[in-house]
């Protein structure tokens, strides 16, 4: 409650510091807006016009982008793990991929995959995988040496090992990337939709956004960024918060 008293204190803090500069007139009503205008607007863009659908079609396409990297790095952590040319492969990929914005690979994945979702989806793996492969390989190589010697006592299988040792005790390392590869994710997904949205390519919240600033629509373009900030807030106060809670915290493994 505390964390929450906080953030409604700053964000209304912030409204009435908006609503004072516009008040005072040092900017032009077309772009800067009162807050009231921006709310009215954004309950105008949900109940009458297509930004729930859009929304819903951004938070689709974010999941299956998210869930392809995260599956996709844990893969290549345990294959970066083993001697020789494949693991020297992985580190030297990581090194060139890892500092590459998604966005400079557009133009090429334009020309691989065409335009449309899937384009996108292969931006947002590519934001995801990267992370998350250097924090799951770092919670691998931190894993405690007798985790390893109790696995060869008993002589457990690969897979109980994989998914019973090596990958829960790999977690909070794992949950980290997860964060990383996220607000990356996110960042891709919305800057993919908006240079899809100069072709006329229907999409999610890029989309909106840029069609917002091509019609002036300023209300509407400042509520659909207030979407995106809502959307960041509920991902992480609400869902790595309880994935936090149910896994790390509640093993005792974050203290």
């Amino acid at each position: 409650m505390n964390r929450w008293l906080k953030h409604i204190l700053v964000i209304i803090s912030f409204m009435m510091l908006w609503q004072l500069v516009f008040w005072w007139g040092i900017y032009p009503t077309a772009s800067f807006p009162s807050v009231f205008h921006i709310f009215r607007a954004l309950w105008m863009e949900f109940t009458q016009g297509d930004l729930s659908r859009q929304l819903l079609i951004t938070l689709w396409t974010i999941t299956k982008g998210v869930g392809v990297g995260a599956l996709l790095a844990v893969i290549l952590a345990f294959v970066w793990r083993k001697k020789g040319i494949v693991g020297d492969m992985i580190a030297t990929m990581v090194s060139v991929a890892h500092p590459l914005p998604g966005i400079a690979l557009l133009p090429l994945l334009i020309l691989w995959f065409g335009i449309g979702e899937r384009v996108i989806v292969v931006m947002i793996v590519h934001a995801v995988v990267w992370p998350m492969l250097i924090n799951i390989k770092a919670g691998l190589d931190n894993m405690p040496v007798i985790y390893h010697q109790i696995a060869d006592v008993f002589s457990l299988s690969s897979k109980t090992r994989i998914f019973e040792i090596a990958l829960p005790s790999s977690l909070p390392f794992m949950l980290s990337g997860l964060k990383t590869g996220w607000a990356r994710a996110w960042r891709a997904m919305i800057a993919g939709e908006m240079v899809f949205g100069v072709i006329g390519q229907s999409g999610g919240l890029g989309t909106y956004l840029f069609q917002k600033r091509v019609f002036m629509d300023t209300p509407g373009l400042l509520a659909g960024l207030l979407v995106i900030i809502a959307m960041g807030i509920f991902v992480e106060e609400f869902f790595f918060s309880f994935l936090e809670n149910s896994t790390i915290k509640r093993w005792g493994m974050g203290q």
